[in-house]
């Protein structure tokens, strides 16, 4: 589509509002505009599909998380000991708060 200079002259938008423009094309560059529209579509599609894969992007996602808890392991460990120390502190008082409604 890029190499056709008669469609460089009009965005696509106008190229679909006005039939003239298609009609001052040949078959060659009109085969040639729905292959480049097809790929597009196709190429979009493939993206909704992707986006739309709740597996696919919870799996990105951890893939992300696992690299940053990586990085993060090796530039700032004391950081690191500090949230999972953190954690277990959570954890335990939150159990402690259960056991203690739990008695009354």
């Amino acid at each position: 589509m890029a190499s056709n200079p008669q469609l460089k002259k009009v965005s696509e938008e106008e190229f679909f509002a006005e039939p003239s423009y298609v009609s001052t094309l040949n078959n060659a560059e009109l085969q040639e505009h729905l292959t480049a529209t097809r790929d597009k579509l196709s190429t979009t599609l493939d993206e909704l599909e992707d986006k739309a894969n709740v597996p696919k992007q919870l799996g990105k996602a951890k893939d992300r998380l696992q690299a940053r808890f990586m990085v993060m392991r090796e530039e700032q460990p004391l950081v690191l000991l500090g949230i999972g120390v953190g954690a277990v502190a959570l954890a335990g008082a939150i159990i402690a708060g259960v056991i203690r409604s739990a008695r009354k």
